[in-house]
């Protein structure tokens, strides 16, 4: 299976491209790639499972949790981003793991596309 990885460092608040990124992330998985995606930095937002979305705005946080729990999907928040952003374990989704940037490093010299949204 040919591998996607995604590294999304934005908040899902950060006009459009947040959109897009996960846009791609459920064109990948469509496609049949097995996708990583590492969040990090604001993108750790994305993992938390307590957020309210303003009315009126695009709730991009249901979308990716919803594709987050895809089995082709593994979701990885930065544990040092989550600990700077009040992210805790309880607050986590639990289609979301935490882990480190060794991963996001390991799992570069095994893809076949990386993306970065930032």
């Amino acid at each position: 299976m040919n591998r996607f990885s995604i590294l999304l460092s934005m908040s899902p608040d950060s006009g459009t491209a947040p959109a897009r990124a996960v846009d791609t992330l459920e064109a990948a998985l469509s496609k049949g790639y097995a996708v990583f995606v590492f969040l990090y930095e604001d993108g750790i937002l994305f993992a938390r499972k307590d957020r309210d979305t303003p009315q009126g705005e695009i709730d991009l946080v249901t979308r990716f949790t919803s594709l987050s729990a895809h089995p082709n999907c593994d979701a990885v928040a930065c544990i040092t981003a989550g600990e700077r952003r009040g992210l805790r374990g309880s607050s986590l989704l639990t289609s979301v793991r935490f882990g480190g940037l060794g991963e996001w490093t390991e799992s570069l010299s095994s893809s076949d596309i990386v993306v970065q949204f930032r």
